[in-house]
């Protein structure tokens, strides 16, 4: 019994790859099966698993010498075609674009087999002190490794037997969840204000994209959405009598460009409650879409952020717009989602609860909110304790 499967490789070619079974093993009265790949063409997999089966037949075929030379790389491939089937377009490109940035460059050639446990550790142990997403990493490496296994190219998976290495937790949630304190945070969204006074009133695309910085950033901090979310709303999700803003799709990453889904969770889908300024620059900046539209020939576009012909501006290009401005105002970076980090300590700062900040936020969990957010409410804790004390003292 066989499969056969038609791929891709990684310079574009198509080839053939097979799984089958071969018989039992005459001497330890197991069944054998394989898998064999990059043949040209389905005639030559069948061509090569007829060889194999006549060899195993006359004893020629040593079980014990299959795939051999299988490397992580080609376990990968085998592994993401099935993967890809089991979970959203924009989680599987997440997975490869990271499995091939920081995985295949270290583990991709080499021999699954080859890889021990003194190998496996090191490697995780050196990403431990470079970035939080060592975990990340590590999960992905067991469960590739985990396939080679199922698939009996290897005995067992080292990934499973090694200690998993522990961070300082200040550490991490420095780096991990970066926000700007309201002083930083009023400097940047001055900035976009001073960058939009620079751009004369005739030069029309540019001033519309200043102003778009001044709202989009505005909005992020003041509402906390994140970045997908907010790229997704479109002018029916706001309620300008009541205030409301309601959030129910994002938008996701596909292979090629990216797409509105619903939100990746149940708590996602939520009404948030804003401010009459907030209410005020929306105002303003759909005046100035309209206006735009009109002079570009849009006729029919809902969304909110959009660039002047009515398409909507990638995050990437956000992020890039995100770290001008910053780098501008002599701040640290944030990218996108930091604002929504900025939001949330603000909260906190003002008196918020878990609660609230977890239903604001869209967090499935109070779970995650406490997570994340502890080190920032311990130290609200801190300065109103410092508050107290220079109040009594006074």
């Amino acid at each position: 019994m066989a499969t056969f499967t038609r791929y891709q490789k990684k310079n574009g070619d198509f080839a053939w790859r097979y799984k089958a079974y071969i018989g039992i093993d005459y001497i330890t009265g197991k069944r054998v099966e394989t898998t064999r790949q990059g043949f040209p063409t389905k005639k030559a997999a069948q061509a090569n698993l007829n060889n194999l089966i006549v060899d195993f037949k006359d004893k020629k075929f040593n079980p014990s010498e299959r795939n051999k030379k299988t490397t992580v790389r080609e376990l990968y491939e085998l592994w993401f075609t099935n993967y890809k089937s089991t979970v959203r377009e924009s989680t599987w490109i997440a997975t490869d674009y990271r499995v091939k940035k920081y995985i295949l460059p270290v583990f991709g050639d080499l021999i699954i087999e080859r890889i021990d446990l003194l190998t496996a550790q090191q490697q995780v142990n050196i990403w431990s002190k470079k970035f939080d997403m060592y975990t990340k990493l590590l999960s992905y490496l067991r469960r590739i490794m985990d396939y080679g296994v199922s698939l009996e190219l290897i005995d067992s998976n080292p990934f499973r037997k090694i200690l998993v290495p522990k961070r300082n937790n200040t550490e991490l949630k420095r780096e991990k969840y970066k926000f700007y304190t309201k002083e930083e945070l009023k400097i940047f969204l001055n900035q976009t204000i001073e960058n939009e006074k620079l751009v004369p009133e005739k030069n029309l695309i540019h001033k519309y994209y200043a102003n778009y910085d001044i709202i989009l950033f505005h909005t992020l901090v003041y509402t906390g959405l994140r970045i997908g979310e907010a790229l997704a709303l479109t002018w029916n999700d706001l309620d300008r009598s009541n205030r409301l803003i309601t959030v129910n799709k994002t938008l996701s990453d596909k292979e090629k460009g990216f797409i509105i889904t619903e939100p990746k969770t149940r708590q996602s889908n939520r009404i948030i409650t804003i401010d009459d300024k907030t209410i005020n620059y929306l105002d303003f900046w759909h005046e100035k879409q309209t206006q735009i539209f009109k002079l570009m020939g849009v006729k029919k576009c809902s969304a909110i952020f959009t660039n002047p012909r009515g398409k909507i501006i990638p995050r990437q290009n956000i992020y890039n717009r995100s770290n001008k401005i910053a780098d501008q105002a002599k701040l640290h970076r944030l990218g996108n989602h930091g604002f929504r980090h900025t939001h949330a300590s603000l909260l906190f700062e003002a008196g918020a609860n878990f609660k609230d900040v977890q239903e604001r936020l869209g967090h499935s969990s109070i779970t995650i909110t406490m997570d994340i957010y502890t080190h920032i409410t311990q130290t609200s804790k801190r300065n109103a304790s410092d508050r107290f004390t220079e109040f009594m003292d006074n």
